[in-house]
């Protein structure tokens, strides 16, 4: 469907606002929900079995990326650029996601319980890593189908699935007050993953394209850019609870667990703007690097001036976050303000990153997740064991920053390298600036 303007000459069009808005709702409507979960869990578990909790769903989250070698992010990719295949297309993704689960899984469990030096119960990363690597990754798969295809909409519903039976299954285990609150926790969150992945099966199969299993337009270089893209990007997330569990407690795990999610949920409205337009950028970057160039420069001022203003809220509303969460968070009155950046930085990085995978450049933006993502988990590791929850703040905002000057300095110079090249070989003046 093309962009309908607000009136000619418009920078943004109705459709994109709509688009965003829905896409805003299918972040912040689960993104609300995790929360009230997460306030659940820690104030029902307290700051060490909620720190044991968080190490386990951030090894996991980062195995889950590696699950389907990056089959989905092909398929999407494909998806939003001819949709005659989207049946073979997701069921390629399936294929790839049920082939490489158990393995990746198996993994992940053995990280979790060597980071906390095998003092956790056995069936928290199990349960926890089953969940990620198998069923919230089909679920994400079928949500992704929704955005190749452009319906914001249903994609929102999609991705209140998990969210929704998460936080229903958490205020049970409340309500019931069990004497192992922990293994109940897990067991809970287990169930209603998986009972969550079976409806955003069935309502993908009905709404959107039936999948026919097989490799079919697999192509295993460009999916294995793809899965190291989004683990380093997780990387960027959830290394430094890794770090922290291994030299710190569980309980500093618990309170950085707990600030990390809240900047997650501050990220939502640039992320959204982003979500909202891929489809648009996977179409730019297929007239070039330079095109897509000028689209994300459209982009990012909306950004950034959220950004700022999402970091100001934060420093305002962090005494109340410590009396919400209870004294045994106290800490978050001091970090929160300083994390309250990362949202602004965390755009700025992931447009630039996006830029290169939808000029079809995945490999380059790979390589330069990898540095960034190197750099972070060396700076954090000399950060967290010296200064504990301290250096994970600090790593945090560090790498992120040299992340986001890194791709927008590469993207800059091959921007004009490419422009120089135009004007050598056509006297055409350039395309007009894309509307968004």
């Amino acid at each position: 469907m093309a962009d309908v303007s607000a009136a000619p000459g418009s920078r943004v069009s109705r459709r994109t606002v709509t688009d965003t808005a829905w896409a805003m709702f299918g972040l912040g409507g689960p993104t609300l929900l995790q929360l009230l979960y997460v306030i659940a869990a820690a104030r029902g578990l307290g700051a060490e079995q909620f720190g044991q909790l968080m190490l386990c769903v951030a090894v996991a989250t980062v195995a889950g990326c590696i699950v389907g070698i990056g089959g989905d992010g092909v398929a999407f990719k494909a998806i939003a650029r001819t949709q005659e295949a989207a049946n073979s297309l997701f069921g390629m993704a399936l294929t790839m996601i049920l082939i490489t689960a158990v393995p990746v899984a198996i993994c992940a469990v053995l990280l979790a319980v060597w980071l906390q030096r095998f003092d956790i119960p056995l069936w928290l990363p199990v349960a926890i890593v089953v969940s990620e690597v198998l069923f919230n990754r089909i679920a994400s798969a079928c949500q992704k189908v929704f955005i190749a295809f452009s319906q914001q909409l249903k994609a929102a519903l999609v991705g209140m699935f998990v969210p929704l039976a998460r936080l229903a299954s958490a205020a049970v285990v409340l309500l019931m007050s069990p004497d192992d609150a922990l293994g109940t926790f897990a067991t809970a969150y287990l169930v209603s993953t998986f009972v969550a992945m079976v409806a955003c099966i069935l309502y993908t199969v009905v709404n959107a394209a039936r999948p026919k299993f097989g490799f079919s337009g697999m192509k295993l270089g460009e999916g294995v850019s793809f899965a190291l893209l989004w683990v380093n990007a997780s990387l960027q997330v959830e290394a430094d609870k890794m770090i922290l569990s291994y030299f710190a407690t569980p309980a500093a795990v618990g309170v950085y667990s707990l600030a990390s999610r809240l900047m997650d949920g501050a990220f939502n409205p640039p992320r959204a703007l982003r979500i909202s337009l891929q489809a648009r950028m996977m179409r730019e970057g297929a007239k070039g690097h330079s095109a897509t160039y000028r689209f994300m420069l459209r982009i990012l001022p909306i950004s950034v001036a959220y950004g700022i203003f999402a970091w100001g809220a934060i420093a305002v509303i962090s005494p109340m976050l410590v009396r919400l969460f209870g004294e045994e968070y106290a800490e978050l009155g001091r970090i929160l303000p300083l994390m309250g950046a990362l949202p602004l930085l965390r755009s700025i990085a992931d447009i630039g990153a996006e830029l290169f995978i939808a000029s079809d450049r995945v490999s380059l933006s790979t390589i330069v997740h990898i540095v960034s993502t190197a750099l972070r988990i060396g700076i954090g590791i000399v950060l967290i064991r010296s200064d504990g929850i301290d250096g994970a703040v600090g790593a945090a905002l560090l790498s992120t920053t040299l992340a986001a000057i890194i791709f927008w300095t590469i993207a800059f110079v091959m921007h004009r390298k490419g422009a120089a090249g135009r004007q050598g070989t056509s006297s055409q003046p350039p395309d007009d600036q894309p509307h968004i």
